[in-house]
Formats: C-alpha cells, sequence, structure tokens
C-alpha cells in the first residue's frame, strides 16, 4: 500500500437549491518520496482535494488512507492530531503570525507540540539555516520580503516531519524570480528529506518536476 490510498472520492457543494459535484469518484495513490503536480481550472475542485486529503474538509463518500491511517470518519480531536503528525501545508499566503519573528513562527509547531522550548528553537534555526533565512530569525512578517516569507512558511511545514506535504498554489502571490526560487527550494528539501509531495499549481510548466502529473477536469483526475 502506497502512503496515499483513496477510493472512489467524492464531494459536492450546495449552491441554492442547486448540488454541485466537484470530484466525483475520485482514485488517487502515491507512493512514498513520489511527487504529483495537479493542475486544472479554477473552481475544478484542487483545492478542495487538498483540504480533503488534509483533513480540513470531509468527503461526501470514498476512503481515505494517509501513511497507514483512515481519516474519512476521524473526529475532529483526532483529525487535528492527523494534521499535526502527518501533514505540512504550504499555501499561496505564507499565514505567518504577524506578532512573531521567523524563528517563533517556525518553531511555534514543535513547541506547541510539546517540545521544550530550547529545543524546538535550535530545530527550526537548523531548518532556517537550511533554507538560507539564518541572518533574518529575528524579523518579523513586515520586515521579510514576499520570497523570504514563504521560504520561512515552507520550513514551518517541514519542522515537524510530517509523512506528506501539501502545496496549494504555493508561488501564486510571487514574481517569477522569488517564484522559480520556491519552486527549486521546495523540490530540493522534498528530495532531500524524503518527503511525499502534491503541488496543485496552474504553471504547466512544473508539470515535468513531477513524477505524475494530473489535471482535474470534470471531477476526476486525468493523467498527462
Amino acid at each position: 500500500m502506497g502512503i496515499v490510498e483513496i477510493k472512489a472520492l467524492k464531494k459536492s457543494y450546495i449552491s441554492g437549491s442547486e448540488e454541485l459535484p466537484v470530484l466525483k469518484g475520485v482514485d488517487f495513490s502515491l507512493e512514498k518520496g513520489e511527487i504529483a503536480l495537479i493542475t486544472g481550472e479554477s473552481g475544478s475542485g484542487k483545492s478542495t482535494f487538498l483540504n480533503i486529503l488534509g483533513g480540513l474538509d470531509r468527503a461526501e463518500s470514498g476512503s481515505i488512507v494517509v501513511d497507514g491511517q483512515s481519516i474519512e470518519e476521524l473526529r475532529e480531536e483526532s483529525l487535528s492530531v492527523y494534521r499535526k503528525e502527518k501533514i505540512g501545508f504550504i499555501f499561496q499566503f505564507h499565514y505567518l503570525m504577524k506578532d512573531f519573528n521567523t524563528l517563533e513562527n517556525v518553531f511555534l509547531p514543535l513547541y506547541m507540540g510539546g517540545m521544550s522550548k530550547k529545543q524546538a528553537e535550535s530545530e527550526a534555526r537548523r531548518y532556517l539555516d537550511i533554507i538560507g533565512l539564518s541572518h533574518r530569525l529575528l524579523h518579523y512578517p513586515s520586515q521579510l520580503s514576499g520570497g523570504e516569507r514563504q521560504r520561512a512558511a515552507v520550513a514551518r511545514a517541514l519542522i515537524n516531519d510530517p509523512s506528506l506535504v501539501l502545496a496549494d498554489e504555493p508561488t501564486g502571490n510571487l514574481d517569477e524570480k522569488n517564484s522559480r526560487m520556491i519552486e527549486e527550494l521546495l523540490f530540493k528539501l522534498v528530495k532531500d528529506f524524503g518527503k511525499t509531495l502534491i503541488l496543485v499549481t496552474h504553471d504547466t510548466s512544473l508539470a515535468s518536476r513531477g513524477d505524475y502529473h494530473l489535471h482535474l477536469e470534470g471531477g476526476s483526475f486525468k493523467n498527462l
């Protein structure tokens, strides 16, 4: 069994009296260390798929197994533990906390998970050194460039040693230069740390960077 195994996943939304199917019996699997890139038109269900896989949204039906754990019927408390232990999220917006500096933003997931502050800070410093932000430890998000904020977000996503990294348009708010920098950093770190990555993007030029390129259309995936 792969690290991700999804069978017959269905999801619809209600708009007024109309039911809008988004995912129509999706099957999907991924092995440890593999990278899948997902493209599709706006509104096709790409983010919905990631949110369900990450435990942020619920499917109507289907089975979802991540790293040996079935998540479709988990209660919210168990889903919270699942997100903390298994998933690393990277979004289009960095979501750094504005009142915390770079070091604090990155070490907080470990500290809140029960690690000592000294150890969490040490681990955060290691990650921030890897991504080239050791000179920005005490800077606040407002003092960082867009690329630096997103690099910090990448470090925060990886610091809990997640089984699966979910990236939803991680370069969508960046200019081309910073976009390419974040892409190179993310792919390098995923490979170096042996992580499994699912990345949603509008940039079809990235397709060749993954083991799979899947296009979401009409509620189902097409292999490209």
